[in-house]
């Protein structure tokens, strides 16, 4: 057995509590149904299905025989799938057909179709199969189905593009995954198994990153980034940790990783956000134990300028870059701290060569790399 063996994450899952009569098929094409009364009928029959985001998915899962509707002309798309039902629906998807055995569960000849290929552990498979499958849950079978040596984090399933975000570029990896997702994951197995390949939700990627080395500049201005958390010495009396570093594009406000940090700001020298990218510094500056009793910075002089950059404010209170602070030795504050940088002049450079010019966080009279 691989030593990545399949493990399902301990998350606080609410009791699926429907009845359910299963009709088993069996054969490399049978059909799914999770259902007691199911109709097979073309997607379009169905009431709730038409104008739906995963019509075409729920369209193509139903042509491919392996999920069906209701009996009422219904398809409920957004309703919860089981563990139970994804391990049914995963072994139909590809290929992989089972007979219901005596005396056993029936998701349990499913469960070890998928077994054989690697992509579960029977010994770990959870008590309760008839409860709603997370996201993370979900991601990790479904991605181990295209490629059984990969650990299966959700992580992974972004960047292969078998998962998107849920919104602001959130992975939700706790949330439940419904009919008309598993529709649609069940279609990008497929064609990641017969060698297609799939574009990455480039604000789940951005999220990602940022969880992995604190910033998206490689995603979004295709540098390669300094891993962060980065300490810094300003001065004898004074270090800054630079924790996080965030592009935003204004224009796109909260909608986007982060996008809260947009609320607020304004250009200090005038001029219209909408032409800029946003570059927020998420900082933690530490007074040392050989500061004075207290020592008083403005954070206008102790951080300077990103290169090319102008320096915004935060008018919102909540974000407020502070200008004068105090310190204590020991005592730390933690900032953001917001640059501009125009468009015009970045879409130029990477139009040119293919990225940006790397970053710099002027800190004291040193300027420090912050992707490149």
């Amino acid at each position: 057995m691989s030593k990545r063996a399949f493990k399902y994450g301990t998350v606080a899952l609410v009791a699926f509590a429907a009845a359910m009569v299963m009709q088993l098929t069996s054969g490399a094409n049978a059909a799914v149904h999770l259902d007691s009364s199911t109709s097979s009928g073309p997607a379009n029959a169905f009431s709730d299905a038409a104008g739906h985001w995963a019509e075409r998915y729920i369209a193509d899962a139903v042509a491919q025989g392996y999920l069906h509707g209701f009996e009422d002309g219904t398809f409920r798309p957004d309703q919860p799938v089981t563990r139970a039902q994804f391990m049914k629906l995963v072994a139909a998807a590809i290929g992989k057909g089972a007979k219901l055995q005596d005396g056993a569960a029936w998701y349990m000849p499913y469960a070890q179709a998928l077994q054989q290929e690697g992509i579960v552990d029977m010994e770990e498979l959870p008590e309760e199969m008839n409860a709603p499958m997370t996201r993370a849950e979900m991601a990790r079978v479904a991605l181990r189905a295209v490629d059984r040596d990969m650990e299966g984090t959700i992580e992974e399933a972004v960047e292969r593009g078998l998962l998107q975000g849920v919104g602001y570029g959130e992975l939700e990896p706790d949330g439940l995954t419904t009919r008309a997702q598993a529709c649609v994951i069940m279609e990008r197995v497929r064609t990641l198994r017969s060698g297609g390949s799939l574009v990455p939700d480039k604000d789940a990627l951005q999220t990602v990153w940022i969880h992995r080395i604190g910033s998206n500049a490689g995603v979004v201005f295709g540098l390669r980034d300094i891993f962060l958390p980065k300490d810094v010495p300003y001065d004898e009396a004074l270090r800054v940790d630079v924790n996080r570093m965030i592009v935003l594009d204004y224009a796109r406000g909260e909608a986007q990783p982060y996008g809260y940090l947009t609320k607020g700001l304004e250009l200090q020298a005038g001029g219209d956000l909408l032409d800029v990218y946003v570059v927020a510094y998420q900082l933690t500056v530490r007074a040392t134990e050989h500061a004075d009793a207290k020592v008083r910075y403005d954070s206008s002089d102790l951080l300077g300028f990103v290169r090319s950059g102008n320096i915004i404010e935060a008018s919102h209170a909540a974000y407020d870059a502070l200008h004068m602070f105090s310190l204590r030795p020991k005592q730390q504050l933690k900032m953001w701290k917001f640059y501009a940088l125009e468009k015009t002049a970045v879409h130029e450079r990477m139009a040119a060569d293919g990225k940006l010019q790397p970053q710099y966080l002027k800190i004291g009279n040193v300027e420090y790399v912050t992707a490149k």
